[in-house]
């Protein structure tokens, strides 16, 4: 599972910001303007458990923007979608997350 400070400290898997029922870490972050990478300061959610910040995320994949998403079957175009939507700010997102899926054989999973 997750090691990163973020996720060991806050339950926080996907790197969600905000709050969660009024608990918040700051912590630095890489984001991308104008393609370029810099390092800021964020507030990012605090769960209590693993369970919670999974189902939290998923409530949040399930409304909205993204909502949209859950009816493809297609990783590699829900990547592209994801990306297009603002999910993440790295230019490169999409197909970190394509190279990832194929170099664990995450797709074996979708079956």
């Amino acid at each position: 599972m997750g090691r990163s400070d973020l996720a060991t400290k806050a339950n926080n898997l996907f790197g969600v910001k905000g709050q969660y029922q009024g608990q918040q870490i700051l912590m630095n972050t890489d984001e991308y303007e104008n393609n370029q990478r810099t390092t800021i300061k964020d507030y990012f959610k605090v769960y209590p458990s693993l369970e919670i910040a999974i189902q939290d995320h998923s409530n949040f994949l399930s409304v909205g923007t993204y909502a949209t998403l859950t009816n493809l079957t297609n990783y590699a175009e829900q990547a592209d979608l994801l990306q297009k939507a603002g999910y993440a700010t790295d230019p490169n997102y999409a197909t970190k997350i394509k190279k990832a899926i194929q170099d664990y054989d995450l797709a074996e999973y979708d079956a």
